[in-house]
């Protein structure tokens, strides 16, 4: 059997956002993700489940000083926002992601900002919620062989 754990690119966040009842009631349903702080509409902040095997740490640490630009983490997120109708409106025209570092030195980011906005920029909840994927492996450079 293969050892997936040792893939160099590989999902450490899987899931979907939902609002049952509405906003601010938020579910996730998926893996990597231990709680949700819903910030407004279109804001949320999604914490990493640390205790997962294989993703304590994640997303790496902030380099070290001096900090050479661009800082480019070993992750990348795709974020769809699920709509309704026939074809599917989200109303959701931009995306902002960043990653929110530990305060502890050495150690990677605990959460993920997300930030989704209508077509003037304002903050709005897609009506259907989200999808979240977070891949290590896909920043930083070329991927090393396994």
């Amino acid at each position: 059997m293969p050892d997936y754990a040792a893939s160099p690119i590989q999902p450490i966040v899987e899931g979907l956002v939902t609002f049952p009842g509405g906003p601010p009631n938020i579910e996730f349903d998926g893996k990597g993700i231990s709680s949700i702080l819903y910030i407004g509409m279109g804001h949320y902040i999604l914490f990493f489940d640390e205790g997962l095997p294989g993703n304590s740490g994640a997303v790496p640490a902030l380099p070290e000083f001096p900090l050479v630009l661009p800082i480019d983490p070993d992750v990348r997120t795709n974020i769809m926002p699920l709509g309704v109708g026939v074809p599917p409106v989200s109303g959701i025209q931009a995306i902002g992601i960043a990653y929110i570092a530990s305060l502890v030195q050495g150690v990677g980011a605990t959460a993920i900002d997300i930030v989704l906005t209508n077509a003037a920029f304002v903050g709005q909840d897609p009506q259907n919620g989200f999808e979240i994927i977070v891949w290590r492996g896909l920043g930083g450079g070329p991927v090393p062989p396994p």
